[in-house]
């Protein structure tokens, strides 16, 4: 696996797959090129940072059969798709999907290249949000059950005071309990704890 980013083509046309290329590496891009989508599926790697350029429409596993495979290995690789004026509306669903994008043939090479920057990187961002949930999950596991069930009272807004009575605590213990809390979560205080917490349960980047 490569650091850097890879832009990988999927096209059964061979001209076209070799023209989207030439395009991308003009700029010093990275590209791997594949004639069908169970091809590229043999070689791909989750962890490769980059994005997807697919053919909407190709003999076999087409464009949106691949994005169903890819969501199904729970990878969210950025796709752009490629498609003729007819195919429009089965790329639009293809958004609602969650597509990155699509570029409609003949494809311009600036439309290209700026499609694909912004796919790179949106995948950065992604895997950047990925990293830092793993980290907050991580720092969670640390914490002793009366811990995560004092957690879960300050994240609801309640004082140490509605804390202690809900769960038969004296208002010092569950003091004691925040601190400990704050600490493990590395926050400052119960706003930033509520954010962390957001982070963490709504998968924001």
């Amino acid at each position: 696996m490569s650091t850097s980013p890879i832009v990988y083509v999927i096209d059964d046309d061979p001209v076209v797959c070799e023209t989207i290329r030439g395009m991308l590496r003009t700029v010093g891009l990275s590209v791997e090129s594949y004639g069908g989508s169970a091809e590229f599926l043999a070689d791909f790697d989750p962890d490769q940072p980059g994005c997807v350029v697919c053919d909407l429409r190709m003999p076999g596993m087409g464009g949106l059969e691949l994005q169903r495979e890819l969501a199904n290995r729970k990878s969210d690789t950025p796709i752009i798709f490629v498609t003729g004026h007819a195919e429009v509306s089965v790329a639009v669903e293809a958004l609602k999907r969650g597509a990155f994008d699509f570029l409609e043939k003949p494809i311009g090479a600036q439309h290209l290249l700026e499609t694909v920057r912004q796919a790179i990187i949106e995948d950065g961002r992604r895997r950047a949000g990925r990293a830092r949930r793993t980290v907050l999950s991580g720092r969670l596991s640390t914490l002793t059950p009366r811990e995560r069930e004092v957690l879960e009272h300050v994240v609801a807004g309640r004082s140490s005071r509605n804390i202690a009575e809900q769960l038969g605590l004296t208002e010092k213990t569950v003091e004691l309990h925040r601190s400990r809390v704050n600490k493990k979560m590395m926050v400052r205080n119960a706003v930033e704890l509520v954010r962390l917490m957001e982070e963490v349960g709504t998968g924001k980047p």
